[in-house]
Parts: structure tokens; C-alpha cells; sequence
């Protein structure tokens, strides 16, 4: 019998030790959930705003994508509008030089004709004053043997 409480002291003393030590397990266990718990928390509580700001970003991004479009229809418009206004411009431009050409022409013309006429009285006016001078010579030589 004595083995008995001797089986039963060691029985008592490791036993007493192992729920010590599960004791201690279980409150080291706790704390490290403890934590665990804290963190998966704070990432959640991350996660969460994470999510609220990538919401917040998407919605930016469509506002701005709204807002990009509506100015390129506004661009669209003012191209639109100025291209037909250049038309505009370089046709009245394009009819007032062909106008100002044609005046021009004209002017050329008539100062061509102005000039062809004035080229042939300078040549009938040369071809006088040859006949001219060959008429004051003859009759410079007659005088000279009039005189003589």
C-alpha cells in the first residue's frame, strides 16, 4: 500500500504540475489571441478605410472622367465652330485677292498700254528728231554755199 500513496503523491505532484502548467499555457494562449484579436482588428479597421477611400478615389475618378468629357464635347464644339469661321474668313480672303488681283491686272494692263504708247511716240519722237537733224544739217550745208 505503500506504493499506492507513493503512486498516488507522484500521481498528485504531476498532475498538480501539468494543470500549473496548462494553467499558464492557457493564459499565455489568451494574451497571444488577445493580440491576434487586437490586431486583426486594427487590419480590419484598415481595411475598412482602405476600402472607403479606394470607393472615394473610384467615384473622383468618374466625377473626373464626367467632367473630361463634357469639356471635350465643349472642345468639339469651339473646333467645330472655328473651323467653319476660318472657312469663312479664308474664302472672303481668297475672293478679295483674286478681286484685288484682277484690279491689279487691269492696272498692269493699262499701264502696259500707257507705256507701249509712250515707247511709240519716243520712237516716232527719235525718228522726227533724226529727220529733224538731217534737215538742220542739209540746210546748214545750203546755207553755207548760199552764203559762200
Amino acid at each position: 500500500m505503500d506504493i499506492e500513496k507513493l503512486t498516488q503523491a507522484i500521481k498528485d505532484v504531476v498532475i498538480g504540475e501539468l494543470k500549473q502548467e496548462f494553467k499558464e499555457f492557457r493564459t499565455e494562449v489568451r494574451g497571444e489571441l488577445a493580440g491576434y484579436r487586437l490586431a486583426i482588428e486594427s487590419l480590419s479597421e484598415r481595411m475598412k478605410n482602405i476600402e472607403n477611400d479606394v470607393r472615394d478615389i473610384r467615384i473622383a475618378i468618374t466625377e473626373t472622367n464626367k467632367r473630361i468629357d463634357e469639356t471635350n464635347k465643349r472642345i468639339d464644339e469651339v473646333k467645330d465652330s472655328l473651323s467653319e469661321k476660318i472657312d469663312n474668313v479664308r474664302d472672303y480672303l481668297l475672293a478679295r485677292i483674286d478681286k484685288r488681283m484682277d484690279d491689279a491686272n487691269k492696272r498692269i494692263d493699262y499701264i502696259y498700254m500707257n507705256v507701249s504708247e509712250i515707247k511709240g511716240d519716243i520712237k516716232k519722237a527719235l525718228a522726227d528728231k533724226v529727220v529733224m537733224d538731217d534737215m538742220i544739217l542739209r540746210i546748214e550745208r545750203l546755207e553755207e554755199k548760199v552764203v559762200v
